[in-house]
């Protein structure tokens, strides 16, 4: 075979080109002062910065083409037997399918870290009291309440890879059943409507993103749960026929959960806003839609089990509008002996305990006696009206996690517990907040002209009156609000 040599000449021009690259190299090198390098390392950290953004841009676009489609997704598919290998019957897959969604509205809509959390072991060192304080124990804790709603048959079961995707796909339903039963079928009698309202992200968002940042009352809460396990026709008020089977009666209800009121906050907050799913994290809003309803579950679990009082009168209020007939006699000794003035003294007794109050700021009332009047009247009657103009309005804060220092979607506010409660947003333990008086009715839901507008800031003069009655902490961490707070504060700064 013939071997092809390079003439000494091509060699040379090779050394050549290849010496001089080496020395413009070794050039480059020498005229690289720390002000090139610095101004080099700053052109390829705004290419990055680019890069970063036009792949955010691409994500946003295609979220909004999936958005377009929410049926093509696959929480929104019916689960039948075909769709995973168990071996069930029909009872046993009815019974599972059952238990997995009552498991979703009464103890988790989520389950953190899914094969994680079944694969679990029984940790003899769990205590409830230890429940919420890391990942790994809230797993845990999870896992315990899994094992308590699942029979034993299954246990074995639970560590299959098939039986954790088949009760995943149960519970994903079940939201989606939930989300759809607020926001389409009963929404516009939930938070006084129109359908078209909630019928695009762009007009929820257009007109309802001042109340999800702002404040709830809670009537709305009791709707959203009526509609979840009662049916649209107890919130519509449409006729009955009693012939239906609702989940109330299918599962047995006999009081409210943490999880149920914690659910019934999320959902109601995911109906007004601008995502056209319930995950974990809002695809549109960012809204941290698991993180939230942990922080309510936490709140509840934790104030039911140290019987603070504020948090009791929570229960005791869900469960006489909803359960009265069947909650415990004995859990109930303290709501039938003790009237809605004591039971509020002692809430209020066990919030200022609780409180770290110091040199609390006055905040100016700019409502007159003629208004505050009128806006009784419109909601109150009789001896409710009285009561509500002769009790005193006062300021308490309660304290709560560092990470509460975003909006949220509050739990509860109680000043009167016989006709209705003020939902503003839960804080960090360094901020305080005004707490106002409403009444609860305690045998039904209010009618539909008793909460006409009760929640939807209308117009500028309503919104500025919103800033001036409630101090709210924005997501962002930044305090939203007047009075004389904040020109107490510039005057020490400039003292």
């Amino acid at each position: 075979m013939a071997r092809t040599r390079t003439s000494p000449e091509d060699d040379n021009c090779g050394n050549s080109s290849a010496n001089e690259s080496e020395s413009e190299l070794q050039t480059d090198v020498a005229l690289l002062t720390p002000r090139t390098l610095r101004r080099v390392l700053r052109h390829i950290e705004v290419e990055k910065n680019e890069l970063h953004s036009h792949n955010k841009l691409q994500q946003k676009q295609l979220a909004e083409k999936e958005n377009e489609h929410p049926e093509s997704q696959p929480e929104s598919k019916k689960v039948t037997k075909k769709t995973v290998t168990l071996s069930l019957d029909e009872s046993e897959f009815n019974d599972l399918k059952l238990i997995a969604s009552k498991f979703t509205y009464l103890s988790f809509l989520w389950i953190r870290k899914l094969p994680y959390t079944f694969k679990l072991s029984l940790d003899p060192d769990y205590t409830v009291e230890t429940r919420f304080n890391d990942t790994k124990n809230m797993c845990q804790g999870q896992l315990q309440e899994l094992l308590e709603a699942i029979p034993s048959k299954w246990h074995e079961l639970m560590k299959e890879d098939h039986f954790q995707t088949f009760f995943r796909d149960l519970m994903s339903q079940q939201r989606s059943n939930g989300c759809k039963r607020v926001r389409r079928e009963t929404g516009s009698a939930i938070f006084e409507c129109l359908d078209a309202d909630l019928a695009t992200s762009e007009a929820r968002f257009k007109k309802f993103s001042i109340l999800i940042m702002k404040q709830y009352m809670i009537e709305t809460l009791y709707f959203t749960w009526k509609a979840l396990v009662q049916g649209p026709s107890s919130v519509k008020g449409g006729a009955f026929s009693g012939s239906r089977t609702t989940l109330q009666m299918m599962w047995n209800i006999e009081e409210i959960t943490p999880s149920a009121i914690a659910a019934s906050s999320i959902f109601a907050r995911y109906a007004l806003s601008a995502d056209d799913q319930l995950q974990c994290v809002g695809q549109r809003t960012r809204i941290p839609y698991l993180e939230d309803f942990e922080y309510y579950l936490k709140y509840l679990t934790e104030g039911r089990r140290k019987k603070k009082k504020s948090v009791l009168a929570i229960f005791d209020t869900w469960n006489e509008m909803f359960y009265k007939d069947k909650f415990n006699q004995s859990k109930r000794k303290s709501i039938i002996f003790k009237s809605p003035d004591a039971r509020l003294a002692e809430a209020e007794a066990d919030l200022d305990m609780d409180s770290e109050i110091e040199d609390p700021p006055e905040v100016q009332d700019n409502s007159s006696p003629d208004q505050e009047n009128e806006v009784s009247s419109d909601r109150l009657s009789g001896d409710s009206q009285e009561s509500q103009q002769n009790s005193p309005q006062d300021i308490s804060t309660m304290n709560t996690d560092e990470d509460s220092s975003r909006s949220r979607i509050p739990l509860g506010e109680w000043q009167n517990l016989r006709d209705y409660i003020s939902m503003s947003p839960l804080r960090s333990s360094a901020t305080s907040r005004k707490r106002k008086t409403f009444e609860i009715e305690n045998s039904s839901p209010p009618p539909s002209r008793l909460r006409k507008r009760a929640y939807v800031v209308s117009s500028d003069d309503e919104a500025e009156e919103a800033e001036n009655s409630v101090t709210v902490v924005t997501r962002a961490g930044k305090k939203a609000g007047s009075g004389k707070a904040p020109s107490r504060r510039r005057k020490k700064s400039r003292k």
